[in-house]
């Protein structure tokens, strides 16, 4: 996807990594999870999924994988919040979220 402007890339940027909607943190509550708000928009989805997993007959979570935990220990500034992803897909949400940030 080119662009054109760094405005472009920018505005791109602020979509993928905004904080969790409303409507992720009304729809945790109905699951019985907390979205806390400055959770990043893409990990409260894969938070979600996780917590839906049964009700919507997805395969069962892989853990998180030892690349992967190596990936988010490189990745991660010391002024970011602990990250304790409970699955390989959160964990690979985080590293997408701290690499483009």
């Amino acid at each position: 996807m080119p662009f054109r402007t760094w405005r472009e890339v920018d505005k791109v940027l602020a979509a993928v990594t905004k904080p969790a909607t409303p409507k992720q943190q009304k729809l945790g509550q109905q699951a019985n999870i907390q979205i806390p708000p400055y959770l990043p928009k893409i990990v409260a989805a894969a938070t979600l999924r996780l917590a839906l997993a049964d009700e919507l007959n997805l395969p069962p979570p892989r853990p998180v994988s030892d690349r992967c935990k190596a990936r988010l220990k490189i990745l991660r500034r010391r002024s970011d919040r602990s990250i304790s992803p409970q699955t390989e897909e959160e964990a690979e949400a985080w590293v997408t979220y701290l690499r483009l940030v």
